[in-house]
């Protein structure tokens, strides 16, 4: 059975890239192992009980006692913000209102100089290509004139011929008329954040914030030390008894923040 378990923490990170059936699935997974390893015992004697009776684990997959600490990091700084999270989420998908308003009159004002950008340049690419074209019969003119100076020996006329037809070449092919009279190419206007502030996740947020991790890499983290919280690491071949004792006493503190952070009304 202790086999199945880093199973299912790898399943908690695949899960999040699913729809919200499949995380469904594994929230009800999850509460079920955390059931079993405490013998859903409550009261004032739930904690010796659930020390006594709680699963063994000998393999964690890649997580790290490192990340355990980090986590607990982040639970104390979703503890925190909890109390006025709901204000601050208000607050903040407000300013992202703002944002999106300011974002989209700035998009509106960027197509239109952009379409006039455009239209310009379409005008001055036609007008190379048509200098091209004409680029193209005079270069074919100075070639047949060429052939005939150095059929004469006339090495001077050649050279003189030479440096006329790369003048004509580099005039069909300067683009400087179009730039100057277009301009550079406007630039899209940053598009706005996008998340959805709600209570929740802005609590994430200040978790990842306090862990140092990156919000989606928080998340999966937390999935796996919560799942894994709920029992005991046994020293074997990946852990030695001092590994397993440090594990088992962080362990042990984010059961004690995981339960205040119940009380505060905190999703788990």
């Amino acid at each position: 059975m202790a086999r199945l378990v880093p199973a299912l923490a790898t399943f908690a990170a695949v899960t999040l890239l699913l729809p919200v059936p499949a995380s469904a699935q594994f929230g009800a997974l999850k509460k079920k192992a955390q059931s079993a390893a405490t013998g859903a015992v409550t009261g004032p004697a739930a904690a010796a009980t659930a020390d006594a009776t709680r699963r063994e684990i000998d393999d964690m997959g890649s997580l790290t006692l490192d990340e355990v600490g980090r986590v607990q990091q982040g639970f104390a700084a979703e503890l925190a913000a909890a109390p006025k999270a709901k204000q601050e989420a208000e607050a903040r998908q407000k300013k992202q209102e703002s944002e999106r308003q300011a974002y989209e009159r700035a998009r509106l004002d960027y197509d239109k100089r952009r379409a006039t950008w455009r239209a310009c340049r379409d005008k001055e690419d036609d007008a190379q290509d048509k200098r091209s074209g004409e680029a193209e019969k005079e270069l074919e003119a100075l070639q047949a004139r060429m052939k005939r100076a150095m059929e004469a020996g006339n090495m001077e006329e050649v050279q003189r011929l030479t440096q006329e037809a790369m003048k004509v070449g580099g005039k069909a092919m300067d683009g400087g008329p179009a730039m100057s009279k277009c301009g550079e190419e406007p630039k899209a206007p940053p598009a706005p954040d996008n998340t959805f502030w709600s209570p929740e996740e802005v609590l994430l947020q200040e978790g990842a914030k306090a862990a140092g991790m990156e919000p989606r890499v928080y998340r999966v983290t937390r999935e796996m030390v919560i799942l894994y919280s709920a029992m005991t690491v046994k020293p074997g071949k990946k852990y030695s008894e001092p590994d397993a004792a440090a594990f088992n006493q962080k362990f042990t503190e984010v059961r004690a923040t995981t339960a205040q952070m119940q009380k505060a009304g905190i999703p788990l």
